[in-house]
């Protein structure tokens, strides 16, 4: 990594803290994780408002100490997309002989 900085701008930049300094602000510019995921709860109730009849499943748990619900996963299907699987998919028969 030091290598192309110096090439690209004459500059020589170790990496350890080439990566802090690069760590640091992709923390300033996304957030920290936990705040990211904070916000699915809302992401999938805005999911739900604007596309009426899908379905949106959210577990979290709560570990034993702690305030606040961690995620676990999220489930999401759109509407369309179960409208298209019903209109388009196909019977399938099996026989076992």
């Amino acid at each position: 990594m030091s290598y192309q900085l110096k090439v690209n701008t004459s500059v020589d930049v170790l990496v350890w803290p080439y990566y802090r300094a690069r760590k640091k602000a992709k923390k300033m510019i996304q957030g920290s994780v936990e705040e990211q995921y904070s916000s699915v709860r809302d992401y999938g109730a805005k999911i739900l408002r604007t596309n009426l009849g899908s379905t949106v499943r959210l577990k979290c748990y709560t570990r034993e100490g702690e305030e606040n619900p961690r995620f676990q996963r999220l489930y999401i299907c759109l509407d369309a997309l179960k409208k298209w699987w019903k209109e388009g998919y196909r019977s399938i028969l099996g026989l076992d002989g």
